[in-house]
């Protein structure tokens, strides 16, 4: 219900203005609690940042956490352009040498005559015409016997031979059009053949090969023992095991292919993993920053977060007991008077040249109870990161649980607030009321006065 004010009106006071003034005394508290729940969000959205810097850390760590044989990358490279070759981790290094006898092709059918238009007749309407594939029949409708209608059909995914690994098209001569069959894969095992029974003999005219399928083939070495490869596409695969190659011309001429170590490679991983650490504990400083130059942090002094950046530099800058070098700064990662990193490229080459299985070791080992700092970091992160159950899920979900509780705390103060507004707003009104009553009554009285003494005996 609501309650109609007479500001003022018998006491001249402003009691809107009044009223207004011990609402907002009312309303403190939750100002304080709008107060914290920003403080809390500011804070969220910390962890949120933070939680994926962790992970970025963790795809790097495990990225220098694998394998001793896979720990240093590799790359590919061949004497010449026509050859384009690519190494994964692990691959083993080493070379070979091979020409390429002939590149991959795939098979075409092309009908020997031509027809006019599209819309002609060169099948015999409503029948078939059987193409067969790697032993597989396909049956396929020729409509109304028109190309364009074997065709469609043909290309139609929606009918029972849409399994047909072959697509057909008009092609376009100037002079007529021919029946183009290609076959939807490279390679020998890509061929196919047509039964021409039911097309217009003289369009179809045998439907002669246009390209014959066959594979790309190389042959390795040149001596006795040379072996040929072949390929259904121009790609080979795991000729070498994790080395793929693609061949662009037939080349009589020898070609090497290398597989060498990339240093540089693994040296942009391990300053790309510095880097990130050192941005992260960046970031953490400035938010558990305690305020005592003015700026207080939005993670202020927050154990949790103050714990996980010392675990962060202490997994890169414990000792590795199952390496000789032991300590990352043996090996050109140094920790800074910051508490930061500091990597010295140059350090970490040598270390590499001189002792690489060392270097391997300090970074990751296969003692389950002595892991190595690429491993440590990459538990670390895990821990930190696991969804609802990680260090950030649950540091994040208890300071969304303790807005939602300060938001139904404020909602209440809502309508405890305006219960007293109203509540004011009647005593007010009353006072003023009152207030007037007497006035009125005063007013009376003094009217009366004069008559009083005209009426007094003198």
């Amino acid at each position: 219900m609501a309650t109609f004010g007479i500001d003022g009106l018998a006491s001249g006071l402003d009691t809107s203005g009044i009223i207004n003034q011990l609402i907002q005394l009312e309303r403190q508290p939750q100002v304080r609690l709008e107060q914290r729940i920003s403080n809390n969000d500011a804070a969220i959205a910390s962890l949120q940042k933070f939680s994926s810097s962790f992970d970025n850390i963790k795809t790097l760590s495990k990225a220098l956490a694998g394998s001793a044989r896979t720990f240093v990358p590799v790359q590919a490279s061949t004497s010449t352009d026509s050859v384009v070759a690519t190494a994964s981790p692990g691959a083993e290094q080493g070379s070979f040498t091979f020409t390429v006898d002939q590149l991959a092709a795939t098979h075409r059918l092309v009908s020997g005559g031509t027809t006019a238009a599209s819309t002609d007749v060169v099948a015999t309407p409503n029948s078939t015409v059987r193409i067969t594939v790697d032993g597989t029949d396909y049956d396929v409708d020729t409509g109304d016997g028109t190309l364009s209608s074997l065709i469609a059909n043909i290309n139609d995914p929606a009918q029972p031979w849409s399994a047909l690994p072959v697509t057909a098209q008009a092609v376009n001569t100037g002079s007529g059009f021919k029946l183009q069959l290609t076959s939807g894969s490279s390679g020998a095992g890509g061929t196919f053949t047509i039964d021409t029974t039911n097309l217009d003999a003289t369009f179809a005219a045998g439907m002669p090969v246009l390209t014959q399928g066959r594979d790309a083939q190389v042959t390795i070495g040149d001596g006795p023992g040379a072996y040929a490869v072949t390929s259904s596409t121009n790609t080979f695969n795991d000729v070498i095991s994790g080395v793929s190659f693609t061949v662009t011309e037939a080349s009589a001429s020898p070609i090497t292919l290398s597989v060498d170590a990339d240093p540089d490679a693994l040296v942009d991983q391990v300053s790309e993993l510095v880097d990130a650490i050192n941005s992260l504990i960046t970031g953490m400083d400035q938010a558990l920053d305690s305020g005592l130059d003015g700026k207080k942090g939005s993670l202020s002094n927050d154990p949790t977060m103050r714990s996980l950046r010392t675990q962060l530099l202490n997994a890169v800058t414990y000792s590795v007991g199952n390496s000789y070098f032991q300590s990352a700064g043996l090996i050109g990662i140094e920790s800074t008077r910051d508490g930061k990193l500091e990597f010295d490229e140059t350090a970490f080459r040598e270390a590499l040249t001189e002792r690489p299985d060392d270097v391997v070791a300090m970074f990751r080992s296969d003692d389950a109870g002595n892991p190595g700092l690429a491993q440590r970091l990459e538990t670390l992160a895990t821990q930190a990161t696991t969804l609802n159950t990680g260090v950030f899920a649950t540091a994040i979900e208890a300071r969304e649980s303790t807005n939602r509780t300060m938001e139904d705390q404020i909602a209440a103060i809502d309508i405890r607030v305006e219960l007293r507004r109203t509540a004011l707003q009647r005593q007010f009104s009353a006072l003023e009321v009152a207030l007037s009553g007497m006035q009125a009554q005063g007013d009376w009285l003094a009217s009366q006065l004069p008559q009083l003494q005209a009426n007094s005996p003198k």
